[in-house]
């Protein structure tokens, strides 16, 4: 019965004031330790309330304010759009510094009441994406009974959500950007560029030269003979291929030529032979999508044979070594284009990728 919970009645302080006070005091649970997390929970809830100032909230006398991320200089960017008709806004950002522990995603609200915190929702959960943060109101779409979740499976909630996915491309983009130069240090970068100078080293082995050499004309023995068995066995010179278009072996064209270069950022020159002919390699961290291959590399006439390293790739983050983690990469490319250039079976790459990694861990081993 409600008589077990009597109400004390205050007086108005002046005739011209108005509105509601609650308080609750004296209860059951102890709050030792605990207030700060109430207050900061009190105030994400009712975070549009408060900062309108239509509410204030306070616990033991400290009143709840709405923590305001520390974002990149690009700050907040509001959005808005209509999905059926159906308004749904709010902002987002990146943080400056990304939350590991996966407090990061938008704040869900429903008519000024938090739903949701922390929801990814737009994007896929991913340590790359933990920047990105923001506020999403969406007050047509339904919720549980309980008003703590969201209806996912309702056709309101998964129209927003694709809709979410083209308004927050860009900001994913710059998202990836920002976790592959954190990941990626100067260290990183430095320690990779002395990898990529002793597998340079490594590709004058005898054993790994042989593959970049051009083909030689193939001769094989046959069982014509003359009518005279005594005659000696007769030896056929087969026609010399000629390399193919794959990896960009073939001579560039007159426009290709003429092409102006792409810029590359200054570093030490390493060079491998493929064919006969003599190219460079370089090697990039760079974010190429959650779907993409771990790495990509492609063969351009005048910038020679550039390897990537997806940052975006789920393995990346969780290695402890990512230079190493990108000398095999690299190692990798140049295995498989040799193999290919030479017209030797695939089976090939695997030994030809661990030789150069065994002369140049060899190499490395020594400083």
């Amino acid at each position: 019965m409600w008589t077990n919970y009597p109400l004390k009645v205050l007086q108005k302080r002046s005739p011209e004031s108005h509105g509601t006070t609650v308080k609750v005091d004296r209860l059951k649970v102890k709050l030792l330790g605990r207030t700060t997390n109430l207050r900061e929970t009190l105030a994400t809830r009712f975070a549009p309330f408060i900062l309108s100032g239509e509410v204030q909230i306070e616990v033991n006398r400290k009143v709840c304010k709405p923590t305001e991320p520390i974002l990149t200089e690009e700050g907040k960017t509001a959005f808005e759009f209509r999905v059926n008709g159906k308004r749904v806004h709010g902002w987002h950002g990146l943080l400056r510094e990304g939350s590991q522990r996966g407090l990061y995603g938008f704040n869900t609200f429903r008519r000024g009441r938090l739903i949701t915190a922390f929801t990814k929702i737009g994007f896929d959960e991913h340590p790359t994406m933990a920047r990105i943060v923001g506020d999403i109101h969406m007050d047509d779409v339904p919720v549980t009974h309980n008003k703590r979740e969201w209806m996912v499976e309702s056709p309101e909630y998964i129209a927003v959500e694709e809709r979410l996915r083209t308004e927050l491309s860009d900001l994913i983009r710059r998202a990836r950007v920002k976790a592959s130069e954190e990941n990626v240090t100067r260290a990183v970068r430095e320690k990779t560029q002395l990898w990529l100078d002793k597998i340079a080293d490594a590709m004058r082995q005898p054993e790994i030269r042989l593959y970049g050499k051009p083909l030689a004309p193939l001769i094989v023995a046959t069982d014509e003979r003359s009518g005279d068995l005594n005659d000696p066995v007769k030896i056929l010179d087969l026609e010399q291929r000629e390399p193919g278009e794959s990896h960009g072996t073939n001579e560039p064209t007159e426009s290709e030529r003429e092409r102006t270069p792409k810029k590359t950022r200054e570093q030490a020159v390493h060079v491998i032979d493929v064919r006969g002919k003599k190219f460079r390699f370089t090697h990039e961290f760079r974010p190429l999508g959650t779907g993409a291959e771990w790495k990509e590399y492609r063969m351009d006439p005048e910038l020679g044979l550039e390897i990537f390293t997806n940052t975006d790739f789920p393995a990346f983050s969780v290695t402890s070594d990512r230079s190493y983690y990108a000398a095999y990469h690299v190692a990798e490319s140049i295995a498989e284009i040799l193999v290919n250039e030479s017209q030797e079976p695939l089976a090939n790459v695997g030994p030809l990728k661990q030789a150069i990694l065994r002369h140049a861990a060899g190499l490395m081993s020594q400083l």
